[in-house]
């Protein structure tokens, strides 16, 4: 009985302790798997490091963490450190052995670098504590990548920003912007590519590291090199508008690019594209060690290249703009006020060199003719190619410049000799002497050029820019289509220039005008059968001011048109005058300029003073110059025509000193052909002359004209005029030009006495 009860108390005994032994060790595992489950959620994991052997016991999250959670063989120290970068292994080393030698905590911070290019940071936590009798390191691991590349990120971020927003030279910043971003996401290269206006991509900044020739050679290639936006890895990100990975050993044969990175051996790459309205661009950046970018990171490089495209799109505004602000938007030239800095510069430039420079000041010929008959866009396009082309003859340091309208300046330094700028003056004419294609049509013009010198002609750019102006304009009054340097004397003709044109635009209105008028005698009839009414200026001051000093000036600014206006009305009134003092009827001739011939108001200007003063338009006669119809001579033929339907006559002036063409006479309805005094001069001892002479006769003749021969000034050339068939004659010999007062006596007494022309004169 006893024993029995012995046997079932140990029975039961041991049933408790089983049971018992069962609850504990589930109670172990749920504490175990809790202590897992909240290591993993706190991605933080649990060491113990046996410094004598090496041998690292890890938690499940430890090994997860440490990257060892695929790999079979027991982690160790030695296995730890590979993991860690390279300029780190040895401090992470010495704060192990610190914790190893110390009971002190020992807290620090380290990058894992794991086979597949991830890469971690992570906070380490270590102490020195005994078990079994052994001294081992027991330590935590928290995983603290995601916080510390947020900040490194953030960082970066702000560092570029901070970079783009300033001032400073745009390939300076964004290199600096480009070694931010190779060295804070650990690249070994980076470059910036854009697509530019060819169409073709190329590297417009780029950046390496120092320690590795092969990548320095393979940057340095790069920067020469140009491709088709749609070819190698650069193609493929434009192309499908996002982040492409590149692996250059597995890249295609055919892509280039990756093939010579793979030579540099660099392994690994990434395009972040970027393609805007008006840009397309792309931050390329490449590798030697695998790299495993996370999408945090390539968001964080797509912004990073959204900020230095909208950076390069400001820079390219505000290059626009300063260009704008410096360039004459026609001809791309540099303007007036840059021309005024440029100028400046050279100033200096001489003073520090000792060496002189030219300032030519270029004005083409006859410029405004172009433009009134042809239209602005003609002129325009005649300044464009004439910009083109003086831009040519200079070296790329020299400057031209627009200085405006069909001014242009010329900045030529370093000169040996004033030779250099008269060579170049000499150029200048040349290239402004060639044929202008514009609108399918053959147009030529010359040029006048003024030369002033640094330092003798001016000692500050104003003074350098008003004598080469003053020096061009004495080449206009030469004959133009020639150039002029400089001298002190012009200063004074400037003087008198200025004051006459002060003076001219207040002369109509001051009743200083007068006409003058030079009868005409038929070489037939003897009998006086028209005048010829001429402009004068009496001055105030100056006196009678002759025509070839003050018509171009009237031409120039633009007076003539009111003076020919009233000329023609003088003149008729004049002419109806006599004929109520009782003269014969006589014909009027009123020379036109070109400005009055090209202007829209002729036809209705004429009818009005015609009906305004009475004259019969028979006896009014509009003289014109060759130059003024040649110049458009459809439009010429068209408004001679309509003036001729209105009854009033037309003569071509100063025949066989403009473009000296018979042929062209024959498409203008005019009425009367007027031989030039230089003819009648050479007549009695230049045979070419009287042949000319005899020539025109017969032709105008045939075409049913009247020839008039001017400047007649002795008997002989008037005998043989008539004897050849000329019609009339007017000249010094038969009268001056005089006031309408003594022109109607001086008819009227040629009429009563009906003496020989001779003895009247």
């Amino acid at each position: 009985m006893l024993l029995a009860g012995i046997v079932f108390s140990l029975t039961t005994s041991r049933s408790r302790a089983q049971v018992l032994a069962l609850e504990m060790t589930s109670h172990l595992r749920a504490s175990e798997r809790q202590w897992k489950d909240a290591q993993q959620m706190a991605s933080l994991g649990s060491w113990t490091l046996h410094p004598e052997t090496g041998a690292l016991e890890c938690s499940e999250e430890a090994r997860r963490i440490l990257g060892f959670d695929t790999d079979p063989v027991q982690p160790d120290l030695a296995a730890l450190l590979s993991r860690v970068p390279a300029p780190e292994r040895a401090t992470v080393h010495r704060q192990i052995t610190l914790a190893s030698q110390s009971s002190e905590r020992n807290e620090f911070e380290h990058r894992l670098c794991l086979h597949d290019g991830t890469e971690r940071w992570l906070h380490v936590i270590a102490q020195s504590v005994e078990e079994d009798g052994r001294m081992v390191v027991r330590g935590t691991v928290r995983d603290a990548t995601r916080p510390r590349k947020d900040a490194l990120r953030q960082k970066l971020e702000y560092k570029i920003a901070r970079l783009l927003a300033g001032d400073g030279r745009a390939e300076t910043v964004m290199g600096l912007a480009l070694e931010a971003i190779c060295t804070d996401l650990r690249w070994d290269c980076g470059a910036l590519w854009s697509v530019g206006d060819d169409g073709l991509a190329r590297c417009t900044v780029a950046w390496h590291a120092d320690n590795d020739p092969a990548v320095r050679q393979f940057v340095e290639a790069s920067q020469s090199l140009a491709y088709r936006p749609g070819e190698g890895s650069l193609g493929r990100a434009w192309g499908i508008g996002s982040v492409v990975r590149i692996d250059t050993q597995t890249a295609p044969s055919h892509f280039a690019r990756d093939t010579m990175a793979r030579e540099a051996g660099l392994g690994v790459g990434l395009i972040v594209p970027m393609v805007a309205t008006d840009a397309t661009t792309a931050l390329e950046l490449f590798g030697s060690s695998p790299y495993a970018a996370d999408a945090e990171t390539l968001e964080s490089l797509r912004v990073i290249a959204l900020q230095i495209a909208q950076y390069r799109q400001r820079k390219q505004a505000e290059r626009s703009l300063r260009f704008m602000a410096s360039h004459d938007e026609l001809t791309g030239l540099l303007n007036r006020s840059a021309l005024q800095s440029e100028l400046d510069r050279a100033i200096k430039r001489s003073n520090r060199s000792q060496k002189q420079f030219a300032v030519l000041f270029v004005d083409l010929d006859r410029f405004k003719h172009i433009n009134d008959t042809l239209g602005h866009g003609a002129g325009d396009e005649m300044i464009r190619i004439c910009g083109e082309r003086l831009a040519a003859l200079l070296r790329d340091s020299e400057v031209v410049a627009r200085f405006g309208g069909d001014e242009f300046v010329l900045l030529l330094e370093n000169l040996c000799s004033a030779n250099d700028a008269a060579e170049l003056a000499e150029k200048v004419l040349a290239t402004c002497a060639e044929p202008f294609l514009i609108n399918t049509r053959e147009l030529h013009v010359s040029a006048s050029v003024g030369v002033s010198i640094y330092p003798e002609n001016g000692g500050d750019a104003e003074t350098l820019l008003k004598n080469a102006d003053t020096a061009m304009y004495q080449a206009k009054k030469k004959g133009r289509n020639t150039y002029r340097f400089y001298a002190a004397k012009m200063n004074a003709q400037s003087t008198e220039q200025l004051m006459l044109e002060s003076a001219l635009r207040h002369a109509l209105e001051r009743g200083e005008l007068e006409m003058h008028y030079q009868p005409k005698l038929n070489l037939h009839t003897q009998r006086i059968v028209g005048v010829e009414a001429l402009m004068r200026w009496h001055h105030p001051g100056l006196g009678m001011i002759p025509p070839v000093q003050f018509i171009p000036i009237a031409e120039e600014l633009g007076l003539i048109l009111s003076m020919g206006k009233w000329a023609l009305e003088q003149a008729c009134a004049d002419a109806l005058a006599w004929q109520k003092f009782g003269l014969p009827a006589v014909v009027t001739s009123v020379n036109l300029s070109p400005r009055q011939f090209e202007s829209r108001t002729l036809i209705a200007d004429i009818k009005a003073v015609l009906e305004s003063s009475g004259l019969d338009p028979s006896l009014l006669e509009l003289e014109i110059t060759e130059g003024a119809v040649m110049a458009n001579p459809e439009h010429a033929a068209e408004l001679l025509r309509t003036i001729r339907d209105m009854g009033v006559g037309l003569a071509i002036d100063d025949f066989g000193t403009g473009y000296s063409s018979l042929s062209y006479l024959k498409h203008f309805p005019l009425s009367t052909v007027k031989i030039d005094r230089s003819f009648i001069n050479d007549l009695s001892q230049d045979a070419d002359a009287r042949a000319l002479i005899d020539g025109i006769i017969t032709l105008s003749h045939g075409l049913r004209m009247k020839v008039v021969a001017e400047g007649i000034e002795t008997a002989a050339q008037l005998e043989y005029l008539r004897s050849h068939g000329c019609d009339e004659a007017q000249g010094y010999w038969l009268c001056k030009p005089v006031p309408a007062d003594e022109a109607r006596d001086f008819m009227a007494r040629h009429l009563r006495n009906q003496f020989a022309p001779s003895v009247v004169a």
